[in-house]
């Protein structure tokens, strides 16, 4: 609701474990555009989004890409 809509893809994802090696697993990719004063204003709510979404799921990290950069989070 915060960009008018978004997109969600299905996917599959490996990364690099320390203690179990390479891990696969099903991720969703969710894509959403906006503006810039959005992004400004949205920031600090997609942030904490991120980090629920990440405990909840008992994830290591989550990625999320803004602006073409990708940020481990």
């Amino acid at each position: 609701g915060w960009f008018g809509g978004a997109t969600a893809q299905e996917s599959t994802g490996f990364w690099m474990s320390d203690t179990a090696g390479l891990v696969r697993e099903t991720v969703t990719i969710v894509y959403a555009n906006c503006t810039a004063e959005q992004l400004r204003d949205r920031l600090p709510d997609i942030l904490t989004l991120v980090q629920q979404i990440k405990a909840e799921m008992q994830q290591e990290a989550i990625s999320a890409e803004i602006n073409g950069t990708l940020y481990i989070i």
